[in-house]
């Protein structure tokens, strides 16, 4: 569903829109129709963890290893594609406390359940996104995704250039 998601620039609720609608799509993602496909918030959460363990960023390695050795390479020029992933929106208004009994002990900001943590508030053309920033290094020619860095949405592009390059394969720079 992720791949799905870099492939057509989904949100977490588009997919799961797309994998709910699409016999194929479900194929792909190896569900059976007795299946019941993973709804936005997992799809969210998984991310989160996989971001957390670093574990994607070896996910376009994993994939592009086998098509190495079918003797696809990539040989000239990368690009770096920016896109925001929403997820389950952070509410806005203000922020509550929780007061303790004794008083010389500060407060707390209570969380509310249900809210992604990580995910931060952009504004991109006029309009406030709440989510992550996907940067993807594709090769130019054949638009390969070559690796997946991903930040909360609020982070400068600039900030992740090295990340993202030291995260393409030798053979693709």
């Amino acid at each position: 569903m992720m791949l799905l998601q870099i492939w057509y620039d989904l949100s977490d609720m588009g997919v799961e829109d797309m994998v709910h609608g699409t016999c194929l799509v479900d194929a792909f993602c190896g569900l059976r129709l007795e299946d019941t496909a993973p709804d936005h918030r997992t799809l969210s959460r998984f991310r989160s963890e996989l971001s957390e363990k670093r574990a994607l960023y070896r996910l376009p390695a994993k994939l592009n290893a086998p098509l190495a050795q079918h003797g696809v390479w990539v040989q000239q020029g990368n690009i770096i594609d920016t896109a925001i992933t929403p997820t389950a929106r952070q509410a806005h208004g203000k922020s509550t406390y929780i007061l303790p009994e004794d008083p010389d002990t500060l407060s707390t900001k209570e969380i509310k359940s249900g809210v992604d943590r990580v995910a931060r508030w952009v504004k991109k053309g006029n309009r406030l996104k709440y989510g992550y920033e996907r940067h993807d290094p594709a090769s130019v020619d054949e638009g390969l995704v070559l690796a997946v860095h991903t930040t909360a949405a609020n982070s400068h592009d600039g900030q992740c250039m090295a990340a993202c390059l030291d995260q393409v394969p030798l053979f693709c720079r």
